[in-house]
C-alpha cells in the first residue's frame, strides 16, 4: 500500500509541474448586492432576500425552496428553509449574524442542488437587507454536452503479480443545462472497468452512493453542472499481470487531453496512437509519459504493457509520502486553476509550490461549496454516515487552512 501511496504522490507532484495537466473546480456565482434599508426588530441578526432566477429565462416552476445555512467555527450554526413565491422571490427574517460566519443559499429544481454566492458576516449589516440571487438551468441526459478536460492514467508494478491502476477524469459540461441520467438507467456516465480488476476504491463515493455497479463497469449517478465546475472522478483498481498484459480504456466522452504515467523501472508501454512523451524526472524518480489529445467518445485506448520491475515491491522507493487515494484527488483537484475552459484554455499554474499546499490555490467559497454539497448528499441518503464524517473532516481542515491564509 505504501508504494501505491507513493505513486498517487508522485502523481501529484507531476500535475503540480504541469508535466501531465491540471484540473479544477471552480464556483459560479452571481453577486450579491446591498438594497434598501428595512426596519429591524432583533438585534444581532438581518434580513437576507433573493430571487430564483432561470438561466434561460424560463417560467419558474412552482413549489420552489430556498435553504439557508450559516457556517462558523467550522460546523453548522444555523439553518432556515423558506418557500419560493410565484415570481421567484424568497426572504429569510432574522438570520443571526456573528463575526466569521459564511452564508450560502441554495435551491434545489429538478433533483439538483443551485448555490448562491457566499456571503461573509463581515459584509452584513444591522438594518440592511442584502440580496443574494440564486440561479437555476433545466436538465437533460444528453451526453454529447460533455468533455472530458483531462484523463490521467498512472500504473504502478510496486506489488508482485499486480498491476494497480489509477485513473482520474475531469470533465466539463459545455451546455447551458444540467446532465442528468435518463429513465432508462440510474446513471449519467459509464466507465468500464477491465476484466478480472478488483479492490476498485473511490476517492468520493462508493458502489451503492454515488456510484452504482454495472455489466461493463461502474455508472456515476451525480448531475453535471454547466459553467466553469469540472466533474471529477478518481478511482483506482489492480488486475493480475504476469510479464505482459494489456489494459484497454474505453473513454465515455470525447476527451481533450489523455495521458498515461508508468515508472521507468523496466516496464515497457506500447499503443498506437498514444505519443511518448518522454522520461521525466520527478524529485528524483523518472517516469516515463505517453500523450494524446483530441480524442473520440467511444474510443478504445488499448495499452500493451510488458516487462517487470526491476527491484519487485520498491518500485517507488525513496518516494514514499503519507498520502492516500482521497488526499490524491482532493490534490488533483486543487493542484491549478482552469481559468477558460470553453474559450482559451489558458491554464495558470502556482510556479512556487514546493509541497502540497491546498490553501495557495482554493479560497474559502471552494470549501463551503463542498461541504454544502455533501451536507446535501447525507440528507438524501446517498453517503452514508462513516463516509460522511470522514469527507467532512477533510472538508473542514481545508476551509480552517483557508480561512487562515486568507
Amino acid at each position: 500500500m505504501k508504494a501505491f501511496q507513493s505513486l498517487l504522490a508522485l502523481f501529484l507532484r507531476m500535475i503540480v509541474a504541469g508535466i501531465i495537466g491540471s484540473i479544477s473546480l471552480s464556483i459560479h456565482v452571481c453577486p450579491a448586492l446591498a438594497s434598501s434599508h428595512i426596519q429591524e426588530d432583533q438585534p444581532g441578526t438581518v434580513i437576507l432576500s433573493g430571487r430564483v432566477m432561470h438561466g434561460e429565462s424560463l417560467e419558474l416552476p412552482a413549489g420552489l425552496e430556498a435553504n439557508l445555512v450559516v457556517y462558523g467555527n467550522l460546523v453548522v450554526e444555523y439553518q432556515q428553509t423558506v418557500s419560493v413565491s410565484d415570481d421567484g422571490k424568497y426572504q429569510f427574517l432574522y438570520v443571526p449574524v456573528q463575526p466569521g460566519w459564511v452564508y450560502l443559499v441554495s435551491v434545489r429544481y429538478q433533483n439538483v442542488n443551485f448555490y448562491s454566492e457566499m456571503l461573509y458576516a463581515e459584509d452584513l449589516t444591522n438594518g440592511i437587507e442584502t440580496y443574494v440571487p440564486v440561479t437555476i438551468y433545466e436538465t437533460t441526459s444528453d451526453p454529447r454536452y460533455l468533455q472530458a478536460d483531462t484523463v490521467q492514467i498512472m500504473l504502478d508494478f510496486s506489488e508482485p503479480g499486480m498491476m494497480r491502476v489509477a485513473q482520474s477524469y475531469s470533465i466539463i459540461n459545455l451546455s447551458e443545462m444540467v446532465i442528468v441520467n435518463d429513465q432508462s438507467r440510474e446513471y449519467v456516465l459509464e466507465f468500464s472497468l477491465p476484466s478480472g480488476a478488483q479492490g476498485l476504491s473511490f476517492v468520493d463515493g462508493e458502489i451503492d452512493g454515488r456510484f452504482i455497479r454495472t455489466e461493463n463497469g461502474f455508472g456515476d449517478r451525480q448531475p453535471v453542472v454547466n459553467g466553469d465546475s469540472q466533474h471529477v472522478i478518481t478511482y483506482s483498481y489492480e488486475i493480475p499481470y504476469g510479464r505482459k498484459g494489456t489494459l484497454e480504456v474505453t473513454l465515455p466522452v470525447a476527451t481533450r487531453s489523455f495521458s498515461v504515467a508508468i515508472p521507468v523501472n523496466g516496464i515497457r508501454l506500447r499503443s498506437q496512437g498514444l505519443n511518448d512523451a518522454g522520461v521525466r524526472d520527478m524529485q528524483g524518480m523518472e517516469m516515463h509519459l505517453f500523450t494524446a489529445n483530441n480524442l473520440e467518445s467511444g474510443e478504445v485506448i488499448t495499452l500493451k504493457i510488458s516487462g517487470l520491475p526491476e527491484i519487485e515491491g520498491d518500485a517507488l522507493s525513496g518516494q514514499s509520502l503519507p498520502i492516500g487515494l482521497g488526499v490524491f484527488s482532493l490534490a488533483l483537484i486543487t493542484a491549478s486553476i482552469v481559468i477558460s475552459k470553453r474559450e482559451k484554455r489558458k491554464v495558470l499554474l502556482k510556479e512556487n509550490l514546493k509541497a502540497v499546499n491546498y490553501t495557495n490555490i482554493e479560497p474559502v467559497e471552494y470549501w463551503l461549496e463542498q461541504i454544502a454539497s455533501l451536507e446535501d448528499l447525507h440528507r438524501s441518503g446517498q453517503v452514508d454516515g462513516e463516509t460522511y464524517l470522514q469527507r467532512r473532516e477533510e472538508f473542514m481542515e481545508g476551509l480552517r487552512q483557508a480561512r487562515e491564509f486568507k
